[in-house]
């Protein structure tokens, strides 16, 4: 399983797209959307997390007590990274992965690994399921937005 998420609402700051904190309601939906999307408490092998800090703190609001692997935080996953990269060491790995990141990245990241038109979209916190198959091929097996 492979889990993309956008990070949540953060403070609007003009002209800034740098280290901005979460919002109040922010941190909220984070919290929520993940526990609705995920009762059963996965074990992630893998969690990968932008620098920036509104992801890093929607990281925080979603794990406070799952059983995971080494938390990577790196700047490949910055709003202008690259999906094919992204893409291409995400399909490399096994076991459980959760990815928070940012917009457009997340968007495009879904559709190079499911195909064009798989995104329907990403709100903040919104999550995005996708299912590894036998071939090696990803296909979103549900979202935040169902």
């Amino acid at each position: 399983m492979l889990v993309i998420m956008r990070h949540g609402e953060a403070q609007a700051t003009p002209g800034s797209s740098g280290d901005r904190a979460l919002i109040a309601a922010g941190r909220a939906e984070a919290r929520e959307k993940f526990a609705k999307m995920f009762t059963n408490n996965p074990v992630f092998d893998h969690v990968y997390c932008s620098t920036k800090l509104r992801a890093r703190e929607t990281l925080d609001e979603t794990f406070h007590s799952m059983k995971h692997g080494k938390i990577i935080y790196t700047e490949m996953l910055k709003p202008s990274g690259d999906p094919v990269k992204v893409a291409d060491e995400l399909r490399e790995l096994t076991g459980n992965t959760l990815v928070v990141s940012h917009l457009p990245l997340v968007e495009l990241l879904v559709d190079e690994l499911c195909g064009a038109g798989s995104c329907k979209g990403f709100g903040y916190s919104d999550i995005y399921v996708l299912k590894k198959g036998e071939d090696g091929s990803f296909s979103v097996e549900r979202s935040s937005l169902d």
